[in-house]
């Protein structure tokens, strides 16, 4: 987690086998869930939410929202 002038900056990084594009969104399954919530939440916030990740390269989850005090 990271300040940056009114921003807050968090990044969670794993070194994991990553995840498949198609199951990044939910499925009737309901996996994925929380990442959605997690995107719609930040979105509410005035924030940016972003998922970097690759099958056996790892999973980058950076979220950036407006720091208020």
């Amino acid at each position: 987690m990271n300040q940056k002038g009114k921003r807050l900056l968090v990044r969670v990084k794993d070194w994991g086998i990553g995840i498949a594009s198609g199951r990044l969104e939910p499925s009737p399954s309901g996996s994925c869930l929380g990442l959605l919530s997690m995107r719609r939440r930040t979105g509410l916030l005035g924030g940016n939410f972003s998922i970097a990740t690759a099958p056996g390269r790892g999973t980058e989850i950076t979220v950036d929202i407006p720091w208020r005090k």
